[in-house]
């Protein structure tokens, strides 16, 4: 389960330049609106 902490940090990386970066240069590549889904691994 996700904490508050956990989405400030999935939120703070989101505009980190890199992540930015990333998504400005797959968004052309795909045929649909990126879709990004936060999931924990099951073991």
């Amino acid at each position: 389960m996700y904490t508050k902490k956990d989405e400030a940090a999935f939120e703070y990386h989101t505009e980190l330049p890199h992540t930015v970066r990333f998504v400005e240069r797959i968004e052309p590549l795909i045929d649909h609106p990126l879709d990004v889904t936060r999931a924990e691994m099951i073991d």
